[in-house]
């Protein structure tokens, strides 16, 4: 490609100029440094362990149990092998109260786990936690009683 014109040759200077400047800077980010300063993914916000007013279930942790007994259903595999246990359940109460991150720490099997998840998983809100007067994420675990009677 012969250049014999100055527009063809200040449009071919531009676009070496634009492709330099991107890949300049798209170097910048991946070595972690834009302009001279780091650059940091957007970060989610902490999640506690304590905070200064925790995470409640409305009308309190009984009425929580009591949402519980009603909604859990003993799985028809687990009834009939007999297992019974205690299965805990995490997840995160987020400032608007929802729930999040909804996993069972116990390893019984037999549908337990799996039940007290969905159980979790269906509660209505809780009123969230808050830290320094602010409601924050908490992180919470209750336990899912599995008995026969």
């Amino acid at each position: 490609m012969k250049l014999t014109n100055k527009p063809q040759i200040m449009a071919l200077s531009r676009a070496i100029f634009s492709t330099l400047l991107i890949l300049l800077f798209s170097s910048a980010i991946n070595t972690g440094k834009a302009n001279g300063n780091p650059v940091t993914p957007p970060q989610q916000d902490k999640v506690y362990n304590n905070v200064d007013h925790p995470p409640m279930y409305k009308g309190g942790m009984n009425e929580f149990y009591k949402f519980l007994v009603k909604t859990v259903k003993y799985p028809a595999e687990a009834r009939e092998k007999k297992i019974q246990g205690r299965v805990g359940v995490s997840f995160v109460v987020e400032k608007d109260g929802s729930l999040t991150d909804i996993k069972a720490k116990s390893k019984f099997g037999h549908g337990l786990e799996e039940e007290a998840v969905r159980a979790i998983r269906s509660s209505p809100k809780w009123k969230p936690g808050t830290q320094k007067g602010k409601p924050v994420r908490v992180m919470y675990t209750v336990p899912v009683n599995f008995t026969l009677g």
